[in-house]
């Protein structure tokens, strides 16, 4: 993941006319971008909200045909947001991997991985 980062110069550690891959100090808000952006953005705003929906509302909210057939206006509403921002979310995570090199590598583990999961 860090050779990642370094190679998009993400942090913008590298001096690209220099060479110059001295030692950076880091400020507040590149440590900030950098937690919110790969930690909390993926894991938690996605990943563990998902799994704490179940209240008031959202307690209808399940990805199951039959229920999603009872679903009224509001429920697709927010269902079209939710998955909308995580379509939104992948996007732009493939289209980083895709300008350091790397989003052929990714393809290939999300395939090997879905296939463990469902075989």
């Amino acid at each position: 993941m860090f050779h990642s980062l370094t190679k998009s110069n993400y942090l913008g550690e590298i001096d690209h006319a220099t060479k110059d891959f001295s030692c950076k100090t880091y400020k507040n808000v590149d440590v900030f971008n950098y937690n919110f952006f790969i930690w909390c953005t993926s894991f938690f705003f996605v990943g563990l909200q998902f799994t704490h929906f179940d209240v008031g509302f959202m307690q209808n909210f399940t990805l199951d045909p039959q229920v999603m057939a009872t679903w009224g206006p509001g429920m697709w509403t927010a269902f079209f947001i939710l998955f909308g921002l995580i379509g939104a979310i992948l996007g732009d995570v493939c289209l980083h991997y895709y300008a350091i090199g790397y989003l052929k590598y990714y393809g290939i583990w999300a395939v090997a991985l879905f296939s463990a999961i469902m075989w």
